[in-house]
């Protein structure tokens, strides 16, 4: 009764024939998943035929094609010993775990849906070939200078490492609010000016993909930012598929002798993107890491700078897979208190430069804009017409206790910065607390016992609070010293003297360790008008030698534990007679 109507209902209502529920095991193991305007065929098997009509896959043989309904048009797929460098299907997808067949120890594609891909190269199996490896030295000679692109700004070619390197994907990363997509809309204004500097010759066009915000928007925040060069163009899209065919337009390929139609690429931001033949939501692990190598090829390929605009977890990691940053050439963070007009730009990871640079900016209604002194962006000035240099203003008002200066090392870039600690007598009825901002919470914590128990500093029932000036997270060791002189001047209510600077890392004996790059720091505290340094005790005749050159300039005191640092502060009392409790 059953199979009479099964037999009855496929001839009426065109569904598939009654042969086909009979081996229900095996139709339960396809699945057919339908993905924007293609089927993609998933099953236990390997696929091994396909339908002439609609280039459907199947695993065996049978009469009628389920898809297109056609009869006669299934066939046995043929197998090439040139498939295994088809591992790739149409444009820039990646080999997967349905497309590798074990049996034919080799890669197929997952539908034969074309002979020619979009990209304009052919997937046909008679017209590929392997690709052969050359010598080392038969490899084009061309140095990083030739194959830079200097941007406008400067802080942005020295966090590159001298500017954009051609065919390099760049993963631009940041927390909800920082400047993101102003910074990636800035730099994609100043590619298009710096690929066209005269107004003559072919247009190099540089293309701007937003995937969060419409074209309208885009526009609006590109006319705040001021002038907007006549060869950006800007598109809003998130299918990785559409966004390939743009950058492919056959448009103005001649004039860039590239398969390319722009010299320069942005996409904003890399977790709206997603491939419509990946079964997962936009920023997935699987999306996130797919699209990002098809982006990778992209920039490879055709020799065009792509940078990726990337989202940051609440942890401050960056969201996706840790093998996007593996991917990815070049990893860049804009870091910033969003209470704040100061940020920077900090280089995580740069295979064509030096990793760990910063760049520091300010952001106003017109964008980010370079500073004109970057050592003065994380110090209070004061003017000072004693100071070496008139345009330079010097340091921290002597009238303020709990404040100490010191100098961080961003690679190659000192960074002055400003410490202010407070220290504050708890009621009996109150607890007591520690705040830091700018301060990891662990070493504020291993200072104040060091203090307590190498210098005989009693905190007691005493309430701590530490900041940093601007924003800034202190991250190397060699702000110790000044910190430790920031929490005793908050504590016996007496300042410090006035532009001094403190360098040493303190270990857990109370002895001051080394700390590198003295020279740079040396320096950058003479540019911003300070007469006078604490560090720890040098015992290298070499570098004493070239710290020598800067007894003209600053008043260097050699220290060896804490204690004598904290008796050489205090000498005389500090600025207003205080004396180290005991």
């Amino acid at each position: 009764m059953i199979r009479s109507w099964v037999c009855w209902l496929s001839k009426t209502q065109k569904i598939w024939p009654a042969h086909t529920w009979r081996n229900s095991k095996q139709h339960r193991s396809y699945d057919y998943k339908e993905l924007g305007s293609e089927r993609v065929f998933s099953s236990q098997h390997e696929a091994s035929f396909y339908c002439r009509n609609c280039s459907q896959p199947f695993a065996k043989w049978q009469g009628q094609c389920p898809a297109c309904e056609t009869w006669g048009q299934i066939t046995e797929r043929k197998m090439f010993p040139s498939d295994i460098n088809n591992g790739l299907a149409v444009g820039y997808r990646q080999p997967n775990a349905h497309t590798y067949n074990k049996a034919a120890n080799g890669i197929i594609q997952a539908a034969a849906r074309s002979s020619i891909s979009w990209s304009g190269q052919s997937t046909d199996p008679k017209h590929t070939h392997l690709t052969q490896p050359i010598k080392m030295m038969h490899v084009e000679d061309h140095t990083i200078s030739d194959e830079r692109i200097a941007l406008e700004s400067k802080e942005l070619n020295w966090v590159f490492g001298g500017g954009l390197v051609q065919g390099s994907l760049t993963l631009l990363s940041g927390s909800p609010g920082i400047g993101k997509s102003t910074l990636a809309l800035q730099l994609a204004n100043m590619l298009a000016d710096s690929l066209n500097p005269m107004e003559s010759g072919p247009i190099r066009r540089v293309l701007y993909i937003s995937g969060e915000e419409s074209l309208t928007q885009v526009r609006l925040r590109a006319q705040r930012l001021g002038k907007i060069h006549s060869s950006l163009y800007v598109a809003s899209e998130i299918n990785i598929d559409s966004i390939f065919q743009l950058v492919h337009s056959e448009e103005n390929q001649e004039a860039l002798n590239s398969e390319c139609s722009f010299a320069g690429v942005i996409m904003d931001s890399i977790q709206t993107v997603f491939a419509p033949d990946i079964p997962s939501a936009a920023g997935t692990v699987n999306q996130v890491k797919e699209c990002t190598l098809r982006f990778l090829r992209l920039a490879k390929e055709q020799n065009v700078p792509v940078i990726l605009v990337g989202h940051v977890t609440k942890s401050g990691d960056i969201a996706g897979p840790k093998v996007l940053e593996h991917i990815v050439d070049t990893v860049m963070q804009l870091e910033g208190d969003p209470q704040s007009s100061r940020r920077f730009l900090r280089c995580l990871k740069n295979r064509f430069g030096t990793t760990s640079e910063i760049g520091v900016f300010d952001m106003t209604d017109t964008g980010l804009r370079t500073l004109t002194n970057p050592l003065l962006a994380y110090i209070s000035p004061i003017h000072n017409e004693s100071c070496n240099d008139a345009e330079l203003p010097t340091t921290q008002s002597s009238e303020s206790d709990g404040t100490a200066i010191t100098i961080t090392m961003e690679g190659s870039r000192p960074i002055p910065i400003e410490i202010q600690a407070l220290v504050n007598r708890s009621h009996h009825n109150s607890l007591t607390q520690i705040r830091c901002v700018g301060v990891p919470f662990e070493k504020l914590q291993l200072l104040l016992a060091v203090l307590e128990r190498r210098a005989n500093v009693e905190f007691g029932n005493r309430s701590v609070f530490i900041n940093v000036a601007e924003g800034y997270t202190i991250q190397e060791p060699a702000a110790d010293l000044a910190l430790a002189a920031a929490l005793v001047s908050a504590l016996t209510n007496h300042p410090l003297r006035s532009r001094g600077l403190l360098l040493g890392e303190i270990a857990l004996s109370g002895a001051l360790r080394p700390v590198k790059m003295l020279e740079s720091r040396l320096m950058a505290a003479h540019k911003i008008g300070l007469t006078w340094s604490i560090i720890p005790l040098v015992t290298c005749p070499d570098t004493r030698k070239k710290l020598s050159k800067y007894d003209g300039l600053l008043k260097i005191h050699y220290v060896s534990t804490l204690m004598d640092a904290l008796s050489l502060l205090f000498r005389n009392g500090g600025a207003k007679g205080a004396v180290i409790p005991r």
